[in-house]
């Protein structure tokens, strides 16, 4: 067995080791948001804005889905580093099949209960007469594929934190490259329209999850699954829980985000078209918006096992390194995003839809929800940092902070006086104020690291 302070992750440099496994996992995640931005092109070019509109209202139920990947998955991976870095090699294996157990249960409850009160659900989610068909027919093929999207983006979380950071992007790679065929074909050569998008989704997670699979039976893992780990254990689920409870919260938290817009749009907009158009309008904000942070929350899942496997072994010198170095990337990447979108919104808006009325709402839209983005960088990266070192608490606040804390309340109270650009403005606001209350708890904790790091020194 490889003695953890001699291992790779704790001797080879920390910018090698965080090139290495967060570009893997930046192509991985922007994989990953290709999936809902591809349907959203095709959706909105080859059905029109009811069907754009009717998408946007199951982001909801798919948060929610992936709220409970995210406990099981990032929870899962977030222990599997430690558990590496600790030397315990059998535990981690145990939490790999526990990971299955777990992604197979939830895809036996989870869907049947959404299904119960599926059109009462959309017509409280903001839903119109013009989109609640649309989000029906897409719900009621992906809900039931679920497990496929589970085991795919839930095992990947471990793929990486084993180690495995190339053959991860190479899973999502597959299943992005599947969709990107099947969606046109689905969409317009079978006629199925918006189910055809969900259906071309659920067959190229079902790849995916297979590669995943293979993957971790084979030769090449570094925790292999093992038959008789494919059980739950209380005590490893409950410290996966815990480790995975702040992205899971953050994701029911996106979800009320979400239904907060949409209850707004229908609320404050002059007529049902209107309301329609706005819908429409955030589902494309917010692809874009996807596609923009992927790479952030891919250098998230880069760093993730970096400063687990350290701050298991003791090297607080090799986590604070981590810390600043993807701090700085995150930045001048959100820098450049932002720089891109505040240049090119006309033109980004007019990739996803040729209705005129969408055009001209969507473009100050996207303008007006970017305008911090710059400043959401770190943040992000602080929740990963608690969650990684088994702070999960911490976690959970900072993931409350910027959505349920700042942008809820913001969506709710600025309208009344601003109307629908006070719907818009919300974000910005929320992210410039999260910002000021993350620097100084960073602040805090890298000195402490840097204490830390001195003193075994001496």
């Amino acid at each position: 067995m490889t003695d953890p302070q001699h291992a790779p992750m704790a001797t080879e440099r920390v910018g090698v080791l965080l090139w290495r496994y967060s570009l893997p996992a930046v192509v991985g995640m922007v994989v990953n948001a290709l999936y809902n931005v591809v349907d959203r092109l095709y959706i909105g070019q080859g059905v029109g804005p009811d069907a754009m509109a009717g998408l946007t209202l199951t982001m909801p139920y798919m948060q929610v889905l992936a709220a409970f990947g995210m406990l099981i998955g990032i929870g899962s991976g977030a222990l599997v580093s430690l558990r590496l870095g600790q030397g315990r090699q059998d535990e981690a294996e145990q939490v790999l099949g526990q990971a299955i157990a777990l992604i197979v249960l939830m895809a036996l409850t989870v869907p049947t209960a959404a299904m119960l009160t599926l059109d009462a659900t959309l017509r409280a989610f903001g839903g119109t007469a013009g989109s609640i068909p649309h989000a029906r027919a897409y719900l009621q093929v992906i809900l039931y594929g679920s497990v496929f999207t589970h085991l795919s983006f839930g095992l990947n979380h471990i793929m990486r934190a084993e180690g495995s950071a190339r053959r991860a992007m190479k899973a999502m790679i597959l299943g992005a490259i599947a969709n990107l065929v099947l969606d046109p074909l689905f969409i317009f050569g079978f006629g199925l329209g918006i189910r055809g998008a969900a259906w071309a989704t659920v067959l190229a997670m079902m790849l995916s999850s297979l590669y995943v699979l293979r993957h971790f039976a084979g030769a090449h893992a570094r925790v292999r699954l093992r038959t008789t780990n494919l059980r739950i254990r209380p005590r490893l689920a409950a410290a996966v829980i815990s480790i995975g409870l702040s992205p899971f919260i953050l994701q029911l938290v996106a979800s009320i985000v979400m239904i907060s817009y949409t209850r707004s749009f229908r609320q404050y907009a002059g007529d049902p078209q209107e309301a329609l158009n706005t819908t429409a309008a955030i589902g494309i904000v917010h692809g874009v918006l996807l596609l923009l942070l992927m790479p952030i929350f891919g250098l998230n899942g880069g760093v993730q096992p970096i400063i687990g496997f350290n701050y298991g072994a003791q090297r607080y010198d090799r986590v604070r390194q981590a810390v600043l170095l993807a701090v700085q990337v995150a930045t001048i990447g959100c820098f450049a995003g932002w720089l891109f979108v505040q240049t090119a919104a006309p033109w980004i808006v007019r990739a996803f839809t040729s209705s005129r009325p969408l055009l001209d709402m969507g473009t100050p839209a996207l303008r007006t929800m970017t305008l911090a983005l710059p400043f959401v960088g770190l943040p992000i990266l602080a929740t990963t940092y608690f969650q990684s070192i088994g702070r999960p608490s911490v976690a959970i606040v900072l993931s409350l902070l910027r959505q349920a804390l700042l942008l809820i309340p913001l969506i709710l109270l600025l309208p009344p006086r601003f109307g629908i650009r006070g719907i818009w403005a919300a974000a910005p606001i929320s992210d410039t104020l999260a910002l000021c209350a993350v620097v100084p708890l960073m602040l805090r904790e890298l000195r402490h690291l840097e204490r830390r790091a001195q003193g075994d020194r001496q």
